[in-house]
């Protein structure tokens, strides 16, 4: 397994393209990217297994997670609070 991030497949030949001039093609079953539908599409494509980054899938968690929470206000609220200590500080 090899793990692209932020790499633009823009069909299923250049994942493999990739894989051959890596020289993976026949080494690598799985290739690990994040869960836009074009990337999952190309990565079944080239006849791949697909895995979702563990990365992408905890930091969409926490955001939908902090959102539903009513967390934000309060955070906002801290960095206002941050923001103007940090001026009040950087002033002295």
């Amino acid at each position: 397994m090899f793990v692209v991030n932020y790499v633009n497949f823009f069909n299923a030949f250049n994942a493999r393209a990739v894989a051959r001039k890596w020289d993976i093609e026949g080494k690598t079953t799985t290739i690990g990217t994040d869960s836009a539908r074009n990337m999952v599409a190309a990565i079944q494509l080239a006849r791949y297994k697909h895995m979702n980054c563990v990365a992408h899938m905890v930091q969409r968690s926490v955001t939908v997670s902090l959102a539903d929470s009513g967390f934000v206000n309060a955070l906002a609220k801290a960095r206002k609070v941050s923001v103007i200590f940090s001026v009040w500080n950087n002033g002295v």
